[in-house]
């Protein structure tokens, strides 16, 4: 398939982010990816005839923490090299800088909310970030406590501690159930500042956040509101 990564390309943005998740693999000069957009898997192929600067410039919305770390490389990676420079070099020294095995990554805990009803969920938002429910209670039913991308293409995503008190705002997006999860030794895993994209992770815990949790959460949070603007 050929993408042009022009500046408002729908295809061109959904390989943009694809390609900031570090989740491609590059043989003989050729980077290799799959992406999903409406609901369909594609193949795609980049080489060296794609310029650099149209890559950083293509819009990808909404924009993800991954996107932003990878505008932050391409930008730097274009100062250091000229214009022209390759993309495959690029995202060879992208991965390289980012992808890490869990081993290595200092922090191991991380969180992610989940629905065990995908009728639940706004589908509408998240068919943006190409997200697709997945049956984690089928794929924990096995006894191992691992949970993964069953279609291997746009990993999972989980957060940081300090992003747990945001959570209230993503309910409808991503679920009323909360998963503690562990990095798993063996696989690699891109860090953002507020997030981490893997293949898999191992589940520590699993917990139903309450009524009165979430009614709490709501009233420090006009608390708080108030108190900005002097009510």
């Amino acid at each position: 398939m050929e993408i042009q990564f022009n500046t408002y390309s729908s295809l061109g943005g959904a390989v943009k982010k694809q390609l900031s998740r570090g989740r491609y693999t590059i043989s003989d000069r050729i980077c290799k990816l799959e992406i999903i957009i409406n609901n369909e898997v594609s193949s795609i192929t980049l080489d060296d005839n794609h310029y650099v600067p149209n890559v950083k410039n293509c819009s990808s919305l909404p924009s993800e923490p991954s996107v932003r770390l990878f505008d932050n490389f391409l930008n730097q990676f274009i100062n250091n090299n000229g214009s022209n420079c390759s993309l495959i070099d690029a995202l060879l020294e992208y991965q390289e800088a980012n992808l890490h095995y869990g081993y290595q990554i200092e922090d191991k805990i991380f969180y992610k909310l989940y629905s065990k009803d995908e009728k639940l969920l706004n589908t509408g938002l998240r068919s943006q970030y190409g997200a697709k429910w997945i049956d984690y209670s089928a794929q924990l039913s096995n006894g191992e406590g691992i949970i993964f991308d069953k279609d291997n293409i746009n990993g999972l995503w989980a957060m940081k501690s300090s992003e747990l008190n945001n959570i209230v705002y993503c309910i409808d997006t991503y679920g009323d159930h909360l998963f503690t999860l562990e990095l798993l030794p063996d696989s690699l895993y891109l860090q953002t500042k507020n997030e981490i994209i893997g293949h898999n992770f191992k589940v520590i815990r699993s917990m139903k956040l309450s009524k009165n949790h979430w009614f709490r959460k709501i009233q420090l949070h006009f608390i708080n509101l108030r108190r900005k603007l002097d009510i």
